[in-house]
């Protein structure tokens, strides 16, 4: 998820939307099977953080979509999101 998310800012930065969008929606369709599966863990803290960045890829890829320059920012919040979820988790 996190790894598609980086892709598709690079994507953005080398104004490649389409390439981008593609990378975004990887993404998505990855972090929806981690907060279900999160979920059924009974990791809800964890899941409402996957389910924030999911918020902000969907975001970051409408803006895409416009050619809205903001939409690498945004992807770029759900990248920090998805990092501090992975430190916690690591300790």
């Amino acid at each position: 998820g996190r790894g598609a998310v980086l892709d598709a800012r690079l994507d953005l930065f080398d104004d490649n939307v389409g390439l981008a969008t593609a990378h975004l929606e990887i993404s998505k369709n990855l972090l929806q099977s981690a907060d279900d599966r999160l979920k059924a863990l009974g990791r809800g803290d964890d899941a409402k953080q996957v389910e924030t960045a999911l918020k902000q890829i969907g975001d970051a890829q409408s803006m895409a979509n416009m050619q809205d320059q903001g939409a690498n920012n945004r992807a770029g919040e759900a990248a920090k999101i998805l990092a501090d979820l992975l430190n916690t988790v690591k300790r």
